[in-house]
């Protein structure tokens, strides 16, 4: 039986508790940033800083959190995908998936594309966390997807250690 944990996370996001983290000038919706994937904030973050929020989630959080529209989306070793209100913390919704989630979302086009340790990559509604599809691999996935030109590209690890590429509407 897997023992399951409560942790608190306390993100990135926290600026200087007078504005919330809604205000950035731009998403981070995906792993290593927004469409420049520069890995940098153009942000500049004043002293003093002070937590913004912290929320209590199920299981460990190893990915990266990313933010897009005023959501933070955030996964757990307890095969749980998060979406919090980035101004509040306050869970949205929860999608219990069918493995751990070590790697980052990415969020695009109204979707959140995520990887489990089940060997699927998942495509949920950013609304509500619903299934829109989701694509058996064949082997354990940690990499973090990337959507671009229309495409959900990931690298599947074991057993085939092949990069993929579906296509962002139906999986295919």
């Amino acid at each position: 039986m897997m023992r399951k944990s409560i942790v608190a996370l306390g993100l990135a996001f926290v600026l200087c508790g007078l504005e919330a983290p809604r205000s950035l000038a731009y998403d981070w919706a995906s792993f290593h940033g927004g469409a420049s994937f520069s890995r940098e904030s153009v942000e500049i973050i004043g002293a003093p800083v002070s937590l913004a929020w912290q929320a209590s989630l199920q299981g460990a959080i190893l990915s990266s959190p990313v933010l897009c529209d005023g959501k933070v989306y955030v996964g757990t070793r307890a095969g749980r995908l998060y979406c919090l209100d980035a101004s509040s913390g306050a869970v949205v919704w929860e999608a219990v998936l069918g493995g751990r989630v070590d790697s980052s979302p990415a969020v695009a086009h109204g979707h959140v594309y995520v990887s489990s340790a089940d060997g699927v990559l998942y495509c949920l509604s950013a609304a509500s966390g619903g299934v829109v599809w989701q694509k058996f691999h064949g082997g354990e996935c940690m990499s973090s997807p990337l959507v671009a030109a229309g495409l959900v590209i990931i690298g599947v690890g074991s057993p085939s250690r092949e990069l993929r590429a579906y296509s962002e509407a139906s999986g295919l």
